[in-house]
């Protein structure tokens, strides 16, 4: 669920990586669009993810989480472009 935190934390994002670095945003990841997610089970087949769906729906528990750094990634082959401490601000 979006919040507060996960509002701000998208807008501090979205700042490091369009102040002044060679990297596209896409608009889906802009504030305020971005929506958390995760991606679950991308090359599954039909009966693979409905198969998948059912085990994440019976074991689903809330988690409060903090984030401490994020990954922006390239996929098809995996290729990690940058990465971020959010606690030490420190961008590779």
């Amino acid at each position: 669920t979006k919040n507060q935190y996960l509002t701000e934390l998208s807008d501090d994002i979205y700042g490091v990586l369009s102040n002044g670095h060679d990297t596209r945003v896409n608009r889906y990841y802009i504030p305020p669009d971005w929506i958390p997610h995760i991606t679950l089970g991308k090359k599954l087949g039909s009966e693979e993810m409905q198969q998948a769906f059912k085990v994440v729906q019976d074991r689903f528990q809330p988690v409060n989480a903090h984030i401490t750094s994020f990954g922006l990634s390239k996929p098809n082959p995996l290729t990690n472009l940058r990465s971020y401490n959010y606690d030490t601000r420190h961008l590779s």
